[in-house]
Protein backbone atom coordinates (compact mmCIF):
# COMPACT_ATOMS: atom_id res chain seq x y z
CA UNK A 1 0.00 0.00 0.00
CA UNK A 2 1.47 3.45 -0.77
CA UNK A 3 1.33 5.89 1.94
CA UNK A 4 -2.19 7.96 0.65
CA UNK A 5 -3.81 4.39 0.76
CA UNK A 6 -2.73 4.12 4.31
CA UNK A 7 -3.65 7.76 5.23
CA UNK A 8 -6.86 7.12 3.38
CA UNK A 9 -7.40 4.16 5.38
CA UNK A 10 -6.67 5.61 8.58
CA UNK A 11 -8.94 8.61 8.09
CA UNK A 12 -12.12 5.66 7.45
CA UNK A 13 -10.81 3.80 10.51
CA UNK A 14 -10.98 7.22 12.58
CA UNK A 15 -14.64 8.08 11.03
CA UNK A 16 -15.77 4.59 11.65
CA UNK A 17 -14.64 4.99 15.48
CA UNK A 18 -15.86 8.13 15.74
CA UNK A 19 -19.33 6.33 14.51
CA UNK A 20 -19.49 8.93 11.23
CA UNK A 21 -21.12 7.43 8.78
CA UNK A 22 -18.87 6.06 5.88
CA UNK A 23 -19.74 6.63 2.14
CA UNK A 24 -19.79 3.44 -0.07
CA UNK A 25 -16.50 3.87 -1.43
CA UNK A 26 -15.14 4.38 1.94
CA UNK A 27 -16.79 1.28 3.09
CA UNK A 28 -15.30 -1.05 -0.07
CA UNK A 29 -11.91 0.40 0.39
CA UNK A 30 -12.08 -0.07 4.29
CA UNK A 31 -13.21 -3.93 2.90
CA UNK A 32 -10.55 -4.67 0.99
CA UNK A 33 -7.41 -3.11 2.88
CA UNK A 34 -8.99 -3.87 6.53
CA UNK A 35 -7.42 -2.07 9.61
CA UNK A 36 -4.81 0.32 9.40
CA UNK A 37 -1.04 -0.18 9.69
CA UNK A 38 -1.49 2.11 12.45
CA UNK A 39 -4.30 1.82 14.93
CA UNK A 40 -5.00 3.90 17.90
CA UNK A 41 -4.53 2.44 21.21
CA UNK A 42 -7.83 0.41 21.56
CA UNK A 43 -9.82 0.68 25.09
CA UNK A 44 -9.33 -2.63 27.23
CA UNK A 45 -12.24 -3.97 28.41
CA UNK A 46 -15.30 -5.00 26.45
CA UNK A 47 -15.14 -4.32 22.81
CA UNK A 48 -18.61 -3.12 22.53
CA UNK A 49 -17.81 0.36 24.27
CA UNK A 50 -17.94 2.81 22.98
CA UNK A 51 -14.50 4.66 22.93
CA UNK A 52 -13.77 8.00 25.50
CA UNK A 53 -14.44 11.25 24.80
CA UNK A 54 -10.23 11.72 24.96
CA UNK A 55 -10.24 9.39 22.40
CA UNK A 56 -12.62 10.76 20.17
CA UNK A 57 -11.40 14.34 20.77
CA UNK A 58 -7.84 12.89 19.86
CA UNK A 59 -8.82 11.43 16.60
CA UNK A 60 -11.31 14.25 15.50
CA UNK A 61 -8.05 16.36 15.90
CA UNK A 62 -5.54 14.40 14.45
CA UNK A 63 -7.73 13.02 11.64
CA UNK A 64 -10.02 15.63 10.92
CA UNK A 65 -9.19 19.17 12.44
CA UNK A 66 -5.59 19.11 11.57
CA UNK A 67 -6.14 18.31 8.19
CA UNK A 68 -8.36 21.27 7.73
CA UNK A 69 -6.16 23.68 9.13
CA UNK A 70 -3.22 22.65 6.60
CA UNK A 71 -5.87 22.81 3.87
CA UNK A 72 -7.11 26.56 4.75
CA UNK A 73 -3.60 27.88 4.08
CA UNK A 74 -3.06 29.15 7.37
CA UNK A 75 0.36 27.76 7.40
CA UNK A 76 0.16 24.92 10.21
CA UNK A 77 1.72 22.02 10.39
CA UNK A 78 -0.57 20.17 12.43
CA UNK A 79 -2.72 20.28 15.15
CA UNK A 80 -2.47 18.31 18.38
CA UNK A 81 -5.19 17.30 21.37
CA UNK A 82 -4.06 16.11 24.79
CA UNK A 83 -5.26 16.66 28.33
CA UNK A 84 -3.27 18.03 31.21
CA UNK A 85 -3.33 15.03 33.78
CA UNK A 86 -2.58 17.81 36.81
CA UNK A 87 -5.33 20.27 35.88
CA UNK A 88 -7.64 17.96 33.51
CA UNK A 89 -7.33 21.21 30.99
CA UNK A 90 -8.05 19.97 27.66
CA UNK A 91 -5.94 21.50 24.90
CA UNK A 92 -5.00 21.83 21.44
CA UNK A 93 -1.75 22.88 20.48
CA UNK A 94 -1.46 23.98 17.01
CA UNK A 95 2.10 23.98 15.08
CA UNK A 96 2.62 26.53 12.50
CA UNK A 97 4.97 25.94 9.61
CA UNK A 98 8.22 27.79 11.78
CA UNK A 99 7.53 25.79 14.48
CA UNK A 100 5.74 28.44 16.43
CA UNK A 101 3.25 26.87 18.69
CA UNK A 102 -0.36 27.92 20.45
CA UNK A 103 -2.11 26.15 22.95
CA UNK A 104 -6.02 26.79 22.65
CA UNK A 105 -8.18 25.61 25.56
CA UNK A 106 -11.25 23.54 24.96
CA UNK A 107 -12.21 22.24 28.29
CA UNK A 108 -15.22 21.03 27.39
CA UNK A 109 -15.92 21.81 24.18
CA UNK A 110 -17.93 19.54 21.96
CA UNK A 111 -16.51 18.61 18.42
CA UNK A 112 -17.67 21.32 16.65
CA UNK A 113 -16.69 23.81 19.52
CA UNK A 114 -13.14 22.47 19.34
CA UNK A 115 -13.12 23.62 15.79
CA UNK A 116 -15.04 26.91 16.85
CA UNK A 117 -12.63 27.69 19.42
CA UNK A 118 -9.51 26.65 17.25
CA UNK A 119 -10.19 28.56 14.16
CA UNK A 120 -11.11 31.83 15.75
CA UNK A 121 -7.16 31.64 17.74
CA UNK A 122 -5.19 30.71 14.74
Amino acid sequence: MDTKTVKQINQIDAKRQLGLPLTAEEEALFELYGIPLTQPKQEEGNPDIEPSEETQKTAFVHSYLSPLLQAAGLNVKSAEYRRNLITCEEIVTVTYNNDYTKDVCVTADSLRAIITDVMAQV
